[in-house]
C-alpha cells in the first residue's frame, strides 16, 4: 500500500466522522421548560415551554407560556383644607385587588429549498384577562355635619391578538445580494367593561342615604393588519452597498365606547350619548426606502 493511498484513506474517515458530528449537533428535538412563583402579600405564578425540532431541511419550533399575577395594595390619604371652605378635613382609604391572567403561544416552520433560499411560517397568540377591585371609603368633616362615602369599582379588561408572518429570504447571487420578503395577518380585540358606585351612608349604621353616582362603561376595539414587505440587499463592492425597499400596510379600525348612568328609579341603565362614542376608519400607509451604506477607509 503507497503512502498516498493511506493518507487518502485516513483524509476519507475523518470526513465521514466530521459530517455525523456535524449532522448529530444540528439535527434531532430540543427544548426547555420553566416555572416561577413569587410571593408578595398575595402569590403569583408562571409557566413556560419551549420545544424546536430540526431534520434534513425542516426547522418546527414552538412556545407556550402562561402566567397569573394577583395584586392587593393599600392607600390612605388625609387632605386638611385652610381656606375657608364648608369642608375642613378628607379622610380616604383605599385598596385595590387585581388577578390577571396572561397566556401566548407561537408555532414557526421554516423549510430549507436549497442552501440559498429558505421560506417560512410564524403563527403567534398572545392574551390577557384581568379582574381589578377597587374599594373606597371617604370620610368629609364640614362646619356642621360629617358625611361617610362608599365607593366600589368592577372592572373587567380581556384582550387578544393574533398573527400569521410568511416570509421568505434568498441569496440571489454569489456577491451576497439578498431579499427578504414578509406578508402579515395581524388582528387585534379588546373588550374592556366598568362599573362604579358610590354610596352616601350613615355615619352610625352604615346605611345608604343615596346614591351620589352610579353609572357603568364599556370600550370594544378591534384592529385587522395586513401588510407586506420587500427588502433588497445589493452590495456593490466591498465598500458600497445599496438597501432598497417596498411596505404596503392596511388597516381596519373599529373603536366603541359605551356610557350608562342608571335610572333615578335605580331599576335600569340609561344610554349617555354626550360621552359615548363609536367610529371606524381604514387606514393605508404605504412606503418607499433606499439607504447607501459606504465605508470609508482610511490608510
Amino acid at each position: 500500500l503507497s503512502s498516498s493511498s493511506a493518507a487518502s484513506d485516513v483524509y476519507k474517515r475523518q470526513g465521514i466522522i466530521n459530517i455525523v458530528t456535524k449532522k448529530n449537533k444540528e439535527e434531532g428535538l430540543e427544548g426547555t421548560a420553566s416555572v416561577s412563583a413569587r410571593q408578595t402579600r398575595l402569590f403569583s405564578e408562571a409557566g413556560s415551554i419551549y420545544l424546536n425540532y430540526r431534520k434534513a431541511k425542516w426547522n418546527l419550533y414552538g412556545t407556550a407560556y402562561l402566567s397569573n399575577r394577583e395584586r392587593l395594595t393599600s392607600y390612605e390619604k388625609d387632605i386638611f383644607y385652610t381656606e375657608p371652605t364648608d369642608i375642613q378635613t378628607r379622610f380616604i382609604d383605599r385598596e385595590n385587588t387585581s388577578k390577571t391572567l396572561f397566556s401566548g403561544a407561537n408555532f414557526g416552520v421554516d423549510y430549507e429549498i436549497n442552501s440559498n433560499h429558505v421560506i417560512g411560517m410564524l403563527l403567534e397568540f398572545s392574551g390577557s384577562d384581568e379582574n381589578q377591585n377597587r374599594d373606597a371609603i371617604s370620610f368629609d368633616s364640614y362646619v356642621l355635619s360629617d358625611s361617610l362615602t362608599f365607593t366600589k369599582n368592577r372592572d373587567e379588561a380581556t384582550d387578544r391578538n393574533y398573527s400569521l408572518n410568511l416570509n421568505y429570504q434568498g441569496k440571489l447571487n454569489e456577491k451576497g445580494a439578498l431579499l427578504t420578503v414578509d406578508v402579515d395577518f395581524i388582528e387585534f380585540s379588546s373588550d374592556n367593561t366598568g362599573i362604579s358606585k358610590t354610596d352616601v351612608v350613615t355615619l352610625e349604621n352604615n346605611d345608604i342615604l343615596y346614591i351620589r353616582d352610579w353609572f357603568r362603561n364599556a370600550t370594544i376595539q378591534d384592529i385587522n393588519n395586513t401588510s407586506f414587505k420587500f427588502d433588497l440587499e445589493l452590495p456593490i463592492n466591498d465598500n458600497i452597498s445599496v438597501e432598497t425597499g417596498v411596505k404596503l400596510s392596511f388597516s381596519k379600525v373599529d373603536n366603541d365606547l359605551d356610557f350608562d348612568t342608571r335610572s333615578s328609579t335605580g331599576l335600569t341603565w340609561i344610554d349617555d350619548p354626550t360621552q359615548s362614542n363609536f367610529f371606524e376608519y381604514d387606514e393605508n400607509i404605504n412606503a418607499i426606502y433606499a439607504v447607501i451604506n459606504l465605508s470609508l477607509i482610511h490608510i
